[in-house]
């Protein structure tokens, strides 16, 4: 939650299921995707939480990779990307129900990336 968004995701980077407890977040340039600038801020930046043990950032928003897969350690995060294919952010869809937050984490594996899981998160939080 960042006073404007509420999104969840889970607790393990895609790539070896490392924890996102020492994460930080960055922002990190929009590239190459026809007809998106940013996220609204005007910078053409997006806010991505960067995996503390591959350093590899993933927008919050959509869970897709920002940059490199698996650009840490030297050589051996190349190698090790190599091995595991890019893969996004596993989201969830949420809800707020007055002052609760509600996430749905039981979603069908035949809605998961298809948008039927509405994972979108939620916008103009006060």
């Amino acid at each position: 939650r960042d006073g404007q968004r509420l999104d969840a995701f889970a607790n393990a980077c895609p790539h070896l299921g490392s924890p996102f407890d020492l994460a930080t977040t960055e922002r990190k340039p929009v590239l190459g995707e026809k007809g998106r600038k940013d996220d609204g801020t005007g910078d053409g930046c997006v806010d991505c939480i960067v995996c503390p043990v591959h350093r590899t950032a993933f927008e919050i928003q959509s869970g897709e990779v920002r940059g490199e897969w698996c650009p840490y350690p030297p050589i051996i995060g190349g190698v090790m990307g190599y091995v595991k294919p890019k893969s996004s952010l596993v989201k969830f869809a949420v809800r707020l129900r007055g002052k609760n937050v509600e996430v749905r984490i039981a979603t069908s594996l035949s809605n998961v990336g298809k948008g039927k899981e509405e994972a979108d998160g939620i916008q103009g939080i006060k």
